[in-house]
């Protein structure tokens, strides 16, 4: 549990620094979709206490970028659908969060 609360702090905190950067210039395949999210307001409510820390992410899509071709971590199978380890792991984290992906 305090490794996922560490690496929820982390997404937190990189998505307050990082919100204000441009998307990927190289991206033809989504360059006209901005997907940035800014959690800023969640971070802000659970430092406050306003919000638990277990429903940070509650009701929220995140939008996750990962290389998708590394078999057996995360892979694109034949029918479109993602699979492996890290794919199996946000699932795992999203269904317990409350989030989508």
């Amino acid at each position: 549990m305090q490794l996922l609360r560490i690496a929820f702090l982390g997404l937190l905190f990189c998505c307050c620094v990082f919100v204000d950067a441009e998307p990927w210039p190289e991206d033809t395949k989504f360059a006209a979709t901005d997907r940035r999210n800014t959690y800023c307001d969640r971070q802000s409510e659970i430092d406050s206490g306003t919000r638990n820390f277990k429903d940070g992410l509650r009701g929220l899509e995140v939008s996750v970028v990962m290389h998708v071709d590394a078999p057996g971590w995360a892979e694109r199978l034949e029918n479109g659908t993602l699979a492996g380890l890290h794919i199996r792991l946000l699932d795992l984290v999203a269904e317990r969060a409350g989030f989508t992906w």
